[in-house]
């Protein structure tokens, strides 16, 4: 997969929430999965943040729509 921009300012918002408390293991998870070409853990992580990120971090919500449609 080719990073655009718009998948940068995505991986950088999720990356704001790496150590939160709740959020944060799903978003490592995402990130490892990703790493290792496991659509099927990439699709449920994306699903799992979906629910839980704020709505005003748009560009993660993207990335993650986009990401949760791996392989369909």
């Amino acid at each position: 997969m080719q990073f655009g921009e718009r998948d940068l300012a995505g991986w950088a918002e999720l990356r704001a929430w790496q150590d939160d408390d709740r959020l944060g293991a799903s978003v490592r998870r995402l990130r490892t999965a990703y790493q290792h070409g496991d659509r099927a853990e990439v699709r449920a992580n994306a699903l799992r943040l979906l629910v839980d990120v704020p709505h005003d971090y748009s560009a993660a919500r993207d990335l993650l729509r986009r990401l949760r449609d791996v392989g369909e």
